[in-house]
């Protein structure tokens, strides 16, 4: 997925784990996209989605504010340009790409493409392109943020994430007292504008700066075990799916801080060596890997009904090599930074 730069002028030490982080935020995008809604996976398909949103955009918000957050921004102003730009140039011409084919394929109506057109400032047009959106909204606040966080003490922050991470509750207990769902809901409550996706990069930033379990590495092993196992037991209760699987449960988030602290701890070498190769193409298969699965693998393997052990892996792996081969063509070109 996107890049991100922590100075005007100057290319901060590249961290090889980071990478490794991408990589795999990369693959479980791809899990969550590929098999078909009709396969029916059962419980392994409700346990393996599970791991695969918290290693997904959750981890990329965590990559997101380790990057953009770990230095303050010295001139506002290009340094927006800069980010935003590389963003959401790529997401416009890819959405202006999908809306077209949809067009052509009889899928979209003109009118409807106009309007859709119209409003890709304010909403994704292409479902997987919302986290964009988000990103730009933490780049918005970047400069303010990481100014602060080069300033603050740790205690402080562990204040400032302590407080956010038990705000994640809200939603639980606002299925037992709805009335609770105002605090979170609506321009009125007052965790209305702290709830929310910032506070996952503000995490990502303290992991990269702090590390978590540094002496204890084994800590790490026992939550990942517990929080493993804890979906599994969820999904196989009769409690709703809401309480367990939204992006911002503290299941999940709990889940992707163990992974992301884990993935901190791998020395450098082969592993980071391959992910730094592959980490090159990442925001190009994010880019394109929804045309491929729904107009090149969905036709082609769906017609054999193949069941979710098998479908899985397959449309994963194809999508992936695809996807990276049409990336590596886009990277051949002039300006492909615009496009990939």
């Amino acid at each position: 997925m996107a890049k991100a730069a922590t100075s005007n002028t100057t290319q901060p030490r590249r961290e090889p784990w980071l990478d490794v982080a991408r990589c795999l935020g990369c693959l479980s995008v791809l899990v969550i996209h590929c098999p078909s809604v009709e396969s029916n996976g059962g419980l392994a398909r409700a346990a393996i989605e599970y791991y695969a949103v918290a290693c997904a955009s959750v981890l990329f918000f965590m990559i997101s504010g380790a990057l953009v957050f770990y230095r303050p921004v010295e001139h506002a102003r290009p340094w927006l340009k800069h980010r935003v730009g590389r963003v959401v140039i790529p997401m416009v011409i890819w959405t202006i790409v999908t809306l077209l084919v949809n067009l052509a394929a009889g899928r979209l109506l003109p009118d409807d493409f106009v309007h859709r057109l119209l409003m890709i400032p304010f909403q994704a047009q292409e479902g997987a392109f919302w986290f964009i959106y988000v990103v730009v909204g933490i780049y918005l606040a970047a400069p303010i943020l990481a100014a602060w966080l080069a300033r603050c003490k740790k205690h402080d922050l562990q204040l400032y994430l302590g407080i956010w991470f038990v705000s994640l509750f809200v939603p639980t207990l606002a299925y037992v007292v709805p009335e609770a769902a105002r605090v979170t809901d609506g321009h009125y409550g007052y965790l209305y504008h702290f709830y929310g996706y910032l506070g996952l990069a503000v995490t990502g930033y303290y992991v990269r700066r702090y590390g978590m379990f540094n002496k204890s590495p084994w800590i790490l092993a026992v939550l990942a075990l517990v929080l493993v196992t804890l979906p599994v037991a969820l999904r196989a209760s009769s409690l709703p799916t809401r309480l367990w699987s939204p992006r911002l449960s503290p299941g999940v988030v709990a889940l992707t801080i163990v992974v992301f602290a884990s993935i901190k701890h791998i020395p450098s070498g082969h592993i980071t060596s391959w992910a730094t190769r592959l980490a090159a193409f990442t925001f190009g298969v994010y880019l394109t890997h929804k045309l491929v699965i729904m107009w090149i693998l969905r036709p082609l393997v769906g017609q054999f009904h193949l069941p979710y052990s098998i479908e899985l892996p397959l449309m994963v792996t194809l999508t992936a090599l695809i996807a990276g081969s049409i990336t590596a063509l886009l990277k051949r070109l002039p300006h492909n930074r615009l496009v990939c």
